[in-house]
């Protein structure tokens, strides 16, 4: 008798730890492998990111990798040393980030250790985004736990509505920018030069070489990239013109492929233009250069990239897809012309400004998102908008436009508002999540899963 009382708090005890464990485990019933890519880490911690013995390092790492179960880290530093013959890899990362960390007279194995160290605590960035992701989200039950050393990250969640808003939750890089833009008017006669340089190019051969490298550029946040490719309809025109205006009907393969060889790239890009007063087709003014399938994205990016084209379009231009469809369109995107003016090629304003975003109240998927920025964040915004009144600006996210505003004045409040281009009240409010919890240091990918929807 004098022994019951102990036994019976214990078993209590023991059935509630059991059935904290057993609810965990019910409640966790997403999981997730996500490797976070050590090759980019690599690079940024390099003296030279274009160095060609580290490129070809980080390719034979890569190789390595998929047949090996060693970390990462270790066959880069032995790919490292099979391409160089034996060189010392401390000059290689001698950078103001490591210049405390690692000396001129580090052995290979001392730089590589501090690699893995500094891989550690990159880990643990990305596990404090991660966690304000999903908390920001509403799911305050979670496991996140890194595989001992290596590059990847277990992680359990709870069985979901919309499985594909966790997968871009977990896998957004969340980078923003925000920059000048060019107006197709100021740009148009450049497309057309393009159009004319490619004339003749083999279109069948770039379908089968898309294919065969599976490069298919799928724009847009990640329930749009997991869209199956849809088949195009064979478009044709007897007059340049009706192509571009849209009166265009579905025509015969042969007839199109005609089309295709004097019009390369208008074949697969509609230009912005639109008749005038005198029934004379113009350019229309912003910053949207033209249409394009969904699945003609990989195409349009192809042709764009060709020596014909960098020879024509102007040096300091971008050219980035909308992030996702125009909607009842049958899948249209939209392709748009971003103005880099800053020496390095980076956005005047970026991630790093914004302090806090919220997407405010109700269901209206028209509402802002209101963003808010630091005191650097707001002069750059004052500066950015005063110089482009009159103009559009681009509101860029993981390289996907967001929102191209016409500046009317000067904004010098902290708070700005985000219009985001067809978002649904959900995609507003996971907009608004990403970019209040931060970006990711480096890229993950999500390499196994099992999903259980609601």
């Amino acid at each position: 008798m004098k022994n019951r009382k102990p036994l019976l708090i214990c078993f209590v005890i023991a059935a509630t730890v059991t059935s904290c464990i057993i609810f965990g485990r019910q409640k966790l019933e997403n999981s997730f492998i996500v490797r976070v890519s050590t090759d980019e880490l690599i690079s940024q911690l390099s003296v030279n990111k274009n160095d060609n013995y580290l490129l070809e390092a980080l390719r034979l790492a890569n190789e390595a990798y998929q047949v090996s179960d060693e970390e990462y880290i270790t066959l880069f530093g032995r790919a490292y040393s099979d391409v160089t013959s034996g060189a010392d890899l401390a000059p290689l990362f001698i950078t103001p980030r490591l210049r405390s960390h690692i000396n001129s007279d580090y052995s290979n194995e001392e730089v590589l250790s501090v690699l893995k160290r500094e891989l550690g605590y990159t880990i643990d960035d990305i596990k404090k985004v991660l966690e304000s992701r999903f908390v920001r989200h509403g799911i305050y039950h979670f496991s996140m736990e890194r595989a001992g050393n290596s590059d990847t990250i277990s992680i359990g969640l709870p069985a979901v509505e919309d499985p594909d808003r966790l997968r871009n939750l977990i896998e957004a890089r969340a980078k923003v920018g925000i920059w000048d833009t060019y107006g197709f008017d100021e740009i148009y006669s450049h497309f057309f030069e393009v159009n004319k340089l490619l004339f003749g190019v083999n279109i069948s051969d770039i379908k089968e070489d898309l294919r065969k490298r599976e490069s298919h550029e799928m724009p847009g946040v990640d329930k749009y990239r997991q869209s199956a490719l849809k088949s195009r309809e064979s478009l044709y025109s007897s007059d340049l013109s009706d192509f571009i205006t849209g009166n265009i009907t579905p025509g015969d393969e042969p007839q199109f492929k005609e089309f295709a060889i004097e019009n390369p790239l208008f074949a697969f890009l509609i230009p912005n233009m639109a008749p005038d007063e005198r029934g004379s087709l113009s350019p229309v003014q912003g910053p949207v250069v033209g249409f394009t399938y969904l699945s003609d994205t990989a195409m349009v990016n192809y042709l764009l990239n060709q020596e014909q084209a960098k020879s024509v379009l102007p040096q300091d231009l971008r050219l980035l897809w909308g992030y996702k469809p125009i909607p009842d369109s049958g899948d249209m995107m939209q392709l748009f012309a971003i103005r880099v003016k800053t020496n390095d090629g980076s956005a005047i304003l970026n991630e790093e400004s914004i302090i806090d975003a919220d997407p405010g109240y109700g269901k209206d998927h028209n509402a802002p998102i209101s963003i808010s920025l630091n005191r650097e964040g707001t002069r750059l915004n004052e500066r950015l908008t005063r110089d482009n009144i009159g103009r559009n600006i681009a509101i860029v996210l993981d390289d996907h436009l967001l929102s191209a505003p016409r500046v009317n004045n000067a904004v010098s409040e902290r708070q700005f508002p985000l219009m985001v281009q067809f978002a649904t009240v959900e995609e507003r409010y996971d907009i608004a999540n990403l970019l209040a919890s931060g970006s990711l240091p480096i890229a993950v990918t999500i390499v196994k899963e099992s999903i259980l929807k609601e």
